[in-house]
């Protein structure tokens, strides 16, 4: 159909496809972190719930919308609004992540914290010089955030590992996984918004505004108007042919209705 082989509706589809393949980029960073915290039994921080749960939805939304736009014409009114719903979303997600990660150097986090690689490391008391005890990561100041000790206790700590800026402030793999979902969700904010604009345009085409008019149905209907008056025109000359062997006064009156 015209509409989706305009400039619109290509652009449509490639947004769907770097959409979808930001969702994919996303998803294994924020479930590495999910099985981080699962491990000692922790709760999730609200950054990383709100996260993953939008970028479920969006696959979710992305996917069958992009399945409708290739090989139908699905209401590109509803897509406008929802896209435009999830570049909200998103924003909302690149808030909740980039509050805390924003000037914030995981190398320096790493050098802060002994390089440890999840906040399991601090949790089980050890003579080993390579697992290190709550009471050794106090307070600490990284650029702007400025992070309260873990605490010296257990439950302290697991209280503590609830916190996203724990993680992003203690762990240097979290804290460049979380950098990376964080950048997929600015670049979905942006893909998103785009893509409202496009079925904007593609609702206009549909509606054939003058100017986005559907080139493909109206050579179909400039055709059937050619067809029509040809079949007139048949049979204007058929009536003509008929009147030769009548009487004047009638083809006088046949003539004078054609």
């Amino acid at each position: 159909m015209a509409v989706r082989s305009s400039t619109a509706g290509y652009t449509f589809a490639a947004l769907r496809i770097f959409q979808i393949l930001a969702l994919l980029s996303i998803f294994p960073l924020l479930l590495i972190f999910m099985a981080r915290i699962d491990s000692i039994d922790a709760v999730p921080p609200y950054q990383l719930l709100y996260t993953l749960i939008l970028s479920i939805f969006a696959m979710l939304y992305i996917v069958p919308t992009a399945g409708l736009h290739l090989c139908g014409t699905p209401s590109y009114t509803a897509l406008a609004v929802f896209d435009a719903v999830f570049s909200g979303l998103f924003i909302a997600a690149s808030i909740f992540l980039g509050l805390p990660l924003s000037r914030i150097s995981c190398r320096e986090v790493a050098r802060l914290n002994y390089n440890i690689e999840t906040l399991e490391d601090v949790t089980f008391p050890s003579n080993s010089s390579d697992i290190y005890r709550a009471e050794n990561f106090g307070e600490v100041k990284l650029g702007h955030l400025m992070l309260p000790e873990l605490g010296s206790t257990y439950a302290q700590m697991l209280e503590s590992a609830g916190k996203f800026e724990q993680w992003v402030g203690r762990v240097a793999g979290v804290c460049r996984q979380m950098k990376g979902a964080w950048a997929g969700c600015l670049l979905l904010v942006v893909l998103c918004a785009g893509s409202a604009v496009a079925a904007v345009l593609l609702r206009r085409k549909v509606w054939k505004i003058p100017e986005f008019e559907d080139e493909e149905e109206k050579t179909i209907l400039e055709d059937e108007a050619v067809r029509m008056r040809g079949g007139e025109e048949s049979e204007r000359g058929l009536l003509r042919e008929s009147i030769e062997g009548i009487g004047p006064c009638e083809a006088l009156v046949i003539n004078h209705e054609l």
